[in-house]
């Protein structure tokens, strides 16, 4: 391996004068700083990141921590961080949870290991013990997509309670009356959300939803599938069915034309993320739309701002809580 001193006696030059040139220090003159940086190239030299950070405690890397990359959500939201980050001299290393409190807690101990600058985190919220960990640590971090109602964080998520509103609202002004909900999990702040606002539309027209109105489900592919089945098979009791996104409407979408239903003529869909936006889909679905791309890079400029503090020595001040607006895409399943 190509060392420090190799490229500095390479140069003919010190070493001490060699790593500034590596850094454009100003003290360096213009031509050896192109010099050093030419020859660095040609041996293939690569600096020692790891002592660096060792001697200024900054290793410019930021964690992600999120569920499932095979959701398209959370990979055009990833993505958009990664892509921010690097453009301001960040890399990131990305986690996943699969929904397991206990991977949750591992993987913030995985980052604080690595003594990355920062996390961004998309919290589980079957417990907060990572959030925990988090502070003790006192390692800068972001919550990103649900906040808990207990604790005040830095947080970015979009408007929940408004995007299902919205589409609800759409769907009872075409005149649809018997509408049922496919929601994620009850311990999640989006999911109480969305709920609320699916609730708040139903009672502008003087309507309540029911016991088995809403159902409740995980991630995993199939289980939105196996409700339209088990609610659609050999009848049509709902003329709408509001999903807690659009990868569950894509699925509901899906089932409800093996089993022979019309949609919108029989049954009419709505989600949330409006994925259209950023991926084709044969269907354009009727959904809740937001920045995806702003939520992430707000998150990032969120967490640098912190760090930027800390590194300071500065407190951490008031903390933020980021909300995106959300607004109706009406597509081809309404």
């Amino acid at each position: 391996m190509v060392t420090l001193r190799d490229l500095a006696q390479a140069c003919g030059c010190s070493v001490t004068s060699a790593s500034r040139a590596l850094k454009d220090h100003p003290s360096i003159s213009k031509r050896l700083r192109e010099k050093v940086h030419q020859v660095a190239l040609d041996m293939g030299y690569i600096p020692n990141a790891i002592a660096g950070s060792m001697r200024t405690g900054i290793t410019n890397t930021i964690a992600v921590i999120m569920q499932d990359t095979m959701n398209p959500y959370y990979s055009i939201v990833t993505n958009t961080i990664e892509k921010h980050a690097a453009a301001r001299g960040f890399n990131t290393i990305i986690i996943t949870t699969r929904y397991e409190p206990e991977r949750e807690m591992e993987a913030v101990n995985v980052a604080l290991r690595k003594k990355v600058d920062g996390v961004l985190l998309f919290p589980i919220q079957q417990d907060a013990n990572a959030l925990d960990l988090l502070e003790r640590s006192g390692t800068p971090f972001v919550l990103v997509g649900r906040t808990f109602d207990d604790r005040v964080h830095d947080c970015v998520l979009p408007d929940d309670r408004q995007g299902v509103y919205l589409t609800t609202k759409h769907l009872l002004e075409q005149g649809r009356r018997r509408l049922m909900m496919i929601n994620s999990f009850r311990f999640i702040s989006s999911s109480r959300m969305r709920e609320d606002g699916f609730r708040a539309a139903l009672a502008e027209y003087g309507l309540k939803a029911g016991d088995g109105d809403v159902h409740y489900i995980g991630t995993d592919k199939g289980m939105c599938a196996e409700v339209i089945r088990s609610v659609f098979t050999g009848g049509c009791p709902y003329d709408a069915v509001c999903c807690y996104n659009d990868v569950l409407a894509y699925e509901a979408y899906y089932e409800l034309k093996l089993l022979g239903w019309k949609v919108p003529e029989d049954v009419a869909l709505t989600g949330v993320d409006d994925l259209h936006a950023y991926l084709t889909f044969p269907v354009r679905a009727t959904s809740a739309g937001y920045d995806i791309r702003g939520l992430g890079t707000r998150a990032v400029e969120l967490l640098l701002s912190r760090l930027g503090a800390a590194q300071q020595g500065a407190g951490p001040g008031q903390r933020q809580l980021v909300v995106m607006n959300q607004y109706l895409v009406v597509g081809e399943t309404t």
